[in-house]
């Protein structure tokens, strides 16, 4: 009896979360040994996809001063040219132990941000040159062959910082809020 074998190719969806542009030639994200565990069912073994974390990207420190005054230290990918701030999170699906990512701009900007191709929902922050809370908002992947919205600050801003939906809150950000402080990502 002659067994045969049947290879499963699986690929992993692209995510984003960065500002509008066409320009992809930036180096996203790179697998890691890591991964992650898929939805099983009762006699299907389970399967595993490797996770992407950002790759060309420098970390950053940020302190940052909650609305009741306290301090925060954070460590964020930092996206400061503008092919790394095209690039943003795309098909990143995880941060590698970073908090989000700081897209951090020379002048105020009233850039707007979109999903392209993205699978992970995120919260975006705005903060004016500063540093002063502006605003934030929660953006949703954005299907394939759709016209993925763009979502963009009440006011100008000079940074902006993406993380996981849901977690602005439990990073102390919010109105209020402000970046008071930039270095080297916490030990």
């Amino acid at each position: 009896m002659r067994r045969w074998l049947l290879a499963v190719v699986l690929t992993v969806p692209a995510i984003a979360g960065c500002t509008q542009s066409t320009n992809s030639s930036a180096p996203a994200a790179a697998l890691t040994g890591d991964t992650a565990p898929a939805v099983t069912g009762a006699t299907t073994p389970a399967v595993t996809e490797p996770k992407v974390v950002p790759v060309g990207f420098e970390t950053i420190g940020v302190t940052l001063r909650e609305a009741g005054g306290a301090l925060r230290d954070l460590c964020l990918w930092l996206a400061a040219t503008d092919e790394q701030r095209a690039q943003g999170l795309m098909q990143v699906t995880d941060l590698g132990g970073r908090d989000g990512m700081l897209f951090q701009y020379d002048a105020p900007t009233t850039a707007t941000f979109w999903m392209f191709q993205t699978v992970m929902p995120l919260s975006i922050a705005f903060f004016d040159d500063g540093g002063e809370f502006v605003s934030s908002t929660d953006m949703e992947p954005c299907p394939p062959d759709t016209d993925c919205p763009s979502y963009a600050a009440a006011g100008e801003f000079m940074d902006s910082i993406e993380v996981p939906q849901g977690q602005l809150d439990d990073l102390g950000i919010g109105p209020g809020s402000a970046i008071v402080g930039r270095g080297a990502c916490p030990a």
